[in-house]
């Protein structure tokens, strides 16, 4: 698959995972349709990333998120273990998935631009539309 392909299908994956995000058919918290969604967008994207062998993913005005990310998983996993609750584990994957959307999300608007956000814009309003519906 060439790399306009798989960007391509990682935009739509990415749409789809912010339309259908506010809808739950399993138990909130849990993986539900638009994360799975959402993490096929991000594989493909880093699969392009690693396929140019230009460290493209990387974003240098992100150093202070990344660095931010690896103080929020050290203090986490420092009192998960001092106070043996096993939620200060899921809150650093909670983080761990937060970047990973920014990351998606700064990657397309990238490649894309201002293509990119019109949808991503039509998206949002289609959304708000969509829950209006359902409310009445």
């Amino acid at each position: 698959m060439k790399i306009q392909s798989r960007a391509a299908f990682a935009e739509a994956f990415f749409l789809l995972f912010v339309l259908l995000k506010q809808f739950y058919i399993f138990p909130s918290g849990g993986v539900g349709i638009a994360d799975a969604c959402l993490f096929v967008s991000f594989f493909l994207l880093l699969w392009d990333c690693l396929k140019e062998k230009k460290n493209s993913f990387r974003f240098q005005e992100d150093r202070l998120l990344y660095v931010f990310l690896f103080f929020v998983i050290a203090i986490n996993i420092c009192y998960g273990i001092l106070l043996k609750k096993t939620e200060f584990f899921r809150y650093s994957v909670f983080w761990i998935y937060n970047v990973g959307v920014i990351w998606v999300f700064r990657k397309l608007a990238c490649w894309n631009g201002q293509r990119f956000l019109v949808e991503l814009n039509w998206i949002a309003k289609g959304n708000i539309l969509l829950q209006l519906l359902i409310y009445v």
